[in-house]
């Protein structure tokens, strides 16, 4: 239990036996926990209810995240809130994930101010860009990965932004900061889009329509295939 938090668990078991065995199980999983080798004690978020989250590290996003799982944002900001408020929504920002050439993980997302951007999340953590954002959540895409959905992605991509971004089929490199969109997309429509390549999204729902708040846990997306957005996890900046 982090420090400062004053929640109590309470376990029975049928038999004497039983207990010393958690007991053991327990204590062998908090010596081995990277909470208790970096003695991590910050509540993420300030979520008091932390047992009910699961949280992965930026490193844990950097090795897990693959092409069409998605980050929400929640932005800092007296207006962001006000705007949340007015919508009734938690989050207010969404990007996609695309692995790339060489390992490399990006995430593609637009605002109305810088237009598409193509950000390498590496790049994300060490500017500290991600400060901007009072919480965030990954989200993992259960998805049939066929080589024709991420040929439909990748030219979508390529064709629609490539001359600002040096992009060559199989390959992506970031070469400037933000653009202007040849339209302007929000963050939630170019998503959108990405997944109408996919075959997750039908074509005929306009991109515009869909808003962040979409994408969450909390929302029904209505996945044309066998695809399943996994659980919002946490990411918190603070795990190294």
């Amino acid at each position: 239990v982090p420090m400062g938090s004053r929640r109590t668990f309470m376990f029975k078991t049928e038999s004497l036996k039983s207990l010393q065995e958690w007991l053991t199980e327990i204590r062998k999983h908090v010596l081995h926990s990277r909470g208790f080798k970096q003695r991590h004690d910050s509540l993420p978020f300030r979520a008091q209810k932390f047992w009910k989250y699961e949280t992965v590290s930026k490193l844990d996003i950097q090795n897990l995240a693959e092409t069409g799982d998605l980050i929400l944002f929640k932005s800092r900001g007296i207006g962001n809130s006000a705007q949340r408020l007015l919508r009734g929504t938690i989050y207010d920002h969404v990007g996609i994930f695309l692995r790339m050439e060489q390992n490399e993980l990006y995430f593609l997302e637009a605002t109305s101010t810088d237009g598409v951007n193509i950000v390498l999340w590496d790049d994300f953590i060490s500017r500290g860009w991600h400060n901007a954002f009072s919480k965030m959540v990954y989200r993992r895409l259960d998805f049939d990965r066929h080589p024709d959905d991420m040929e439909n992605l990748e030219k979508f991509v390529v064709d629609a932004f490539g001359d600002q971004y040096s992009l060559k089929p199989g390959r992506l490199v970031r070469v400037g900061s933000a653009l202007e969109a040849r339209e302007i997309y929000y963050s939630a429509g170019i998503v959108a889009d990405c997944y109408k390549k996919l075959g997750l999204v039908e074509e005929s729902q306009p991109s515009s329509k869909f808003y962040a708040d979409k994408f969450s846990a909390r929302k029904a997306l209505g996945l044309k295939t066998e695809a399943e957005l996994g659980p919002e996890i946490l990411v918190d900046f603070k795990i190294e």
